[in-house]
């Protein structure tokens, strides 16, 4: 996975810039992405954690407040990348109705 940042402009010429989670795969027609998640919205410092985090940086503080319960402790920003990976690919959205399936 790695941040992909977009940049994008208006008819005004104002200019955006997106930021991006992206999987790169392989299939028989040939390399693809896929977005993960936007992190547009999130504050610099964040989106800068887990830009270092996707590259193998390890970090001594963990995420901790997570739960209360503390088995979430140890997670670090890289582990929870792979939890919205995993959550986005095998939990249905809320809104789908599987009833007439």
């Amino acid at each position: 996975m790695f941040v992909q940042v977009t940049k994008s402009r208006r008819k005004a010429g104002k200019t955006y810039l997106s930021y991006l989670v992206r999987e790169a795969f392989r299939t028989a027609a040939g390399p693809r992405s896929r977005t993960v998640c936007n992190i547009t919205d999130l504050p610099a410092e964040t989106r800068d954690l887990i830009v270092a985090s996707l590259k193998g940086q390890s970090f001594v503080n963990y995420i901790k407040h997570w739960t209360t319960e503390g088995w979430l402790s140890s997670m670090t920003v890289g582990d929870a990348l792979d939890w919205i990976v995993f959550w986005r690919r095998w939990v249905p959205p809320a809104s789908e109705d599987y009833s007439r399936r």
